[in-house]
This record gives C-alpha cells, sequence and structure tokens, in this order.
C-alpha cells in the first residue's frame, strides 16, 4: 500500500450561542474553525483527522500539507516512525502537523480493520467522558 494523496480542507462552525471556553473566560466565539486532513492510498484506503484550530492556536495549515504532500506521496503509510521523522522537523520550523500522523494511523487501522486503540495496546474498549474547556450555560 502507497500513499497517493494528503488533502487539507478548513472547516468553520458557527456557534449559536457563541463558545464561551473554560481556559479564557472573558472570550466568546462565534465560530469554530477546524482542520480536515486526508490521507488517501492505492487501495482506495483514505484515512482521516481533525485538527480543532482555535484562532489563538496555531494549527496545520493547508500550505503546509502541499509542503509535506511530496515527502509523504508515494511512501507506506505504516511506516509511521518514518514519517514522524518529516513530522517532527515540520513542527520545529512551522506549525504543528500532528493531524498528518493522526490520518495516518486511521489508515493503518482500516487496513487492519482495527480499531487504533488495540493497534496501540490498548486494555479497555471504553473510557469515561471528560469535558473541561467550556463553561456551562445557564438554563
Amino acid at each position: 500500500m502507497k500513499i497517493t494523496d494528503i488533502k487539507f480542507l478548513s472547516i468553520e462552525i458557527p456557534m449559536d450561542p457563541p463558545l464561551r471556553p473554560a481556559w479564557e473566560p472573558s472570550a466568546s466565539y462565534s465560530s469554530f474553525p477546524f482542520s480536515l486532513v486526508r490521507v488517501y492510498t492505492d487501495e482506495g484506503i483514505v484515512g482521516n483527522s481533525i485538527e480543532l484550530t482555535p484562532q489563538h492556536v496555531m494549527g496545520v495549515t493547508g500550505s503546509q500539507i502541499t509542503n509535506l504532500k511530496s515527502q509523504f506521496i508515494g511512501s507506506d503509510p505504516f511506516a509511521i516512525e518514518k514519517a514522524m521523522s518529516k513530522l517532527r522537523y515540520a513542527d520545529f520550523v512551522g506549525p504543528k502537523p500532528w493531524a498528518i500522523e493522526l490520518a495516518l494511523w486511521d489508515v493503518v487501522g482500516k487496513a487492519c480493520e482495527q480499531p487504533v486503540y488495540k493497534l496501540l495496546g490498548g486494555a479497555q474498549d471504553r473510557v469515561k467522558a471528560y469535558l473541561s474547556t467550556v463553561q456551562i450555560k445557564s438554563a
């Protein structure tokens, strides 16, 4: 299996009512942007990853994906450690490109017909939900 393409899509979701993050109580966001990264393979498997990218957090960018794409086309999506060396360098010189790693893990999980948590050695199939990023709105 080989990587044939990597695509980036920037999406913005309107928030009504506005989002009030717990980490910044005075802020209010009327929309929330995120990045969708898709890794395509010659076997038709597509790995997906999203990265939440609030405007005050530097995240992966479309131009960064375009610059990195040529380093990944034709490579084995299972060679994640090799990919990580490229991503670590990209992190040093620009925005955080970790959404590519997550999309690669999605490809591997789909190819093996296993959830990624099992591939990583996870012993539990459930985790308790936890959310501490937004303020609770009044009734």
